[in-house]
């Protein structure tokens, strides 16, 4: 893996190290206290049984990743509001980082050529917009890069078409959009994939293994 992969290994490495010098010089966004406080009523709901959730204004909202984050706040009884979302932005950032390696992967298969995934992987990991929304924004930058992970084993699933493949695709995709409700959009777009090949299969005659 790590011969046939080395440039965006060492891309990787390259963002790790720079996120890691950086993470502590971006500020709070605007929503950011409104994503921390979603997380907080789901976390007092599940394990407090505390019924505001049910009367709170943004319980639509999905906090598949803002959930995650209280858990590490509780569990490392992070109570100074600075290391706190330090540690929002620095979650953050690896988890978008971890999803663009997977983009970096998903290029690499589509393309056969190394220089075409490895631009890719630069270009979108260092683009200034993103990169800073990477650390400071947890509701869209999360829901990217979730829906880039699905898309890498989207691909995968449907290139080796087995079982096991189908069934990670399917939990990647709930994940997306138990983040933000339009990832549904793609469990639709993948059920017309599963529709056009069943269709495609009956006009060759052929059974679907």
């Amino acid at each position: 893996f790590i011969s046939a992969h080395w440039p965006g290994i060492i891309i990787f490495v390259v963002s790790l190290a720079i996120g890691l010098s950086v993470y502590q010089d971006f500020g709070i966004s605007w929503d950011e206290p409104i994503q921390r406080d979603m997380g907080m009523t789901s976390y007092k709901y599940v394990f407090e049984h505390d019924p505001y959730l049910l009367t709170f204004g943004d319980r639509s909202h999905g906090v598949a990743f803002e959930l995650p984050l209280v858990l590490i706040e509780k569990t490392f009884h992070i109570t100074d509001q600075r290391d706190l979302y330090l540690m929002r932005h620095l979650v953050t950032h690896l988890f978008f980082l971890v999803a663009v390696f997977f983009g970096y992967l998903l290029c690499l298969r589509l393309f056969k050529d190394q220089f075409i995934a490895s631009l890719g992987y630069v270009l979108f990991t260092f683009n200034p917009r993103i990169w800073a929304h990477s650390f400071v924004n947890t509701k869209d930058l999360p829901f990217i890069s979730a829906l880039i992970i699905f898309f890498a084993i989207t691909q995968i699933a449907f290139e080796k078409n087995k079982t096991p493949w189908y069934i990670l695709m399917g939990l990647a995709c709930a994940y997306a959009t138990s983040i933000r409700a339009m990832g549904v959009l793609f469990a639709v777009c993948i059920c017309c994939f599963f529709i056009a090949d069943a269709v495609f299969a009956a006009i060759r005659k052929e059974k679907i293994s």
